[in-house]
């Protein structure tokens, strides 16, 4: 069981170096550079269409200053605006040719004709006459563009235009010398100007985006402001703002397809989970394998030191084996030897004593046929019929020689057995 908690702890402390952390960082990564950067993305998006935009919308205030200044000379290069205005001021002529006639065709909202010092000749707000001096409308950049106009060689074409507050709200206003296009000259001390205002409400600025393709452009500070281009006077000041809603591109697309981001994050995840499962049950097989590799590397290195304890006791009792083989192996000898003797010895008394006995016999035989030729002799002596004496004689003579040999040949088995 020890082996087993310890094989599961090895399994998890490897699944989670060598798996787990490295598979997780990677798809961490993966998941964080892939968020970023699409993140990113839609913002530069938004940041490209933003400063687009901004040129654009600032492009359109631009046009419409531009197509202001130039419609100034529509109604000040003109030899009836100085024989009406500065030779004699006609005020008939200049409420059906200027004031409120500008308001009711260029839909311009303030109109001021003034003299050099700026004292108001005629005026109308909107569609109503006015005595109300410019400067207090549209304060310091009027003053600054009069400065400016001034100073500008008299007779020829003189115009200016800019932003200004006038009520609160910003405004587009040009100043326009008074000329004449052809030979006709000003007098001196007689110089007349011009101004136009256009204010920047949300009717002109609903005609401005319409026309620029810019969505709820307007002036009005509002709670969260998508994009905004300030808006700078003569002097440098800012006098507003102009607020408009971003098409911001790069959000619609973040908004449309984050889903399918955290899908692809979640698909991912579930493709690393599945691997991460297979690679831990394939460690733990490993794992497994490794140990009874080690345990049957175990069981083989204790026979292998079985073995070499087997052999080198073998080694030590060899010199011991052979001594004590040595000496059973002479102890057997000599007994052997001992026994060989004892019963050669046995066997050769034994022989001795057969052979005596036999000696024995043989003199007994050989007495025996010494008193049977004795006997023959005597009866060869005696009268026996029909038996020849001879005969008898010769046979007791034989059986005395056979005795002889007998008892002879005895005699020299006899010695050849002892020596033996």
């Amino acid at each position: 069981m020890a082996g087993q908690a310890n094989r599961g702890k090895r399994a998890s402390g490897t699944f989670r170096r060598h798996f787990l952390l490295p598979l997780a960082l990677l798809v961490g990564t993966f998941g964080l550079v892939l968020s970023v950067g699409f993140f990113r993305l839609t913002q530069a998006q938004d940041e490209l269409q933003l400063a687009a935009e901004k040129r654009q919308v600032a492009s359109a205030l631009n046009s419409r200053l531009q197509a202001l200044r130039r419609n100034l000379a529509d109604y000040t290069v003109r030899d009836d605006a100085v024989r009406h205005l500065a030779f004699a001021f006609d005020r008939e002529w200049a409420i059906e040719n200027i004031a409120p006639y500008m308001h009711r065709v260029q839909h311009y909202d303030l109109v001021f004709v003034t003299d050099e010092a700026g004292n108001t000749l005629i005026a109308s707000d909107g569609d109503l006459l006015t005595s109300e001096r410019p400067a207090n409308l549209l304060g310091k950049p009027f003053t600054v563009a009069m400065e400016r106009l001034r100073h500008t060689r008299r007779g020829v074409d003189r115009r200016i235009a800019g932003i200004t507050s006038v009520k609160g709200h910003a405004a587009l206003f040009g100043i326009g010398a008074v000329v004449p296009s052809g030979k006709v000259l000003v007098p001196p001390g007689k110089d007349r100007f011009l101004t136009v205002v256009r204010l920047l409400d949300s009717s002109s600025l609903v005609t401005l985006g319409d026309e620029f393709g810019v969505e709820a452009l307007h002036t009005e500070t509002r709670e969260l402001e998508e994009a905004s281009l300030p808006l700078t006077d003569l002097l440098g000041r800012q006098v507003g703002t102009l607020d408009w809603e971003s098409a911001r591109p790069g959000s619609s697309l973040r908004e449309r397809y984050t889903p399918h981001l955290i899908v692809m994050i979640l698909l991912m995840a579930a493709v690393a989970g599945t691997v991460l499962r297979h690679g831990r049950r394939a460690i733990i097989d490993a794992i497994k394998a490794r140990a009874a590799a080690e345990r049957d590397a175990k069981t083989a290195r204790q026979a292998l030191r079985e073995l070499d304890t087997a052999r080198r006791h073998i080694a030590d009792t060899k010199d011991e084996f052979a001594t004590t083989l040595q000496q059973t192996v002479a102890a057997k000898e000599e007994e052997h030897d001992r026994l060989i003797s004892s019963t050669l010895g046995q066997r050769r008394a034994e022989m001795i004593r057969v052979a005596e006995d036999y000696q024995k016999v043989i003199a007994l035989v050989r007495d025996t046929l010494d008193e049977a030729a004795e006997a023959l002799s005597d009866v060869a002596r005696a009268p026996c019929g029909d038996i020849s004496t001879t005969q008898l004689l010769a046979s007791a003579g034989d059986l005395q020689a056979q005795a002889r040999f007998l008892e002879c040949e005895s005699h020299q088995f006899l010695a050849r057995l002892k020596a033996a």
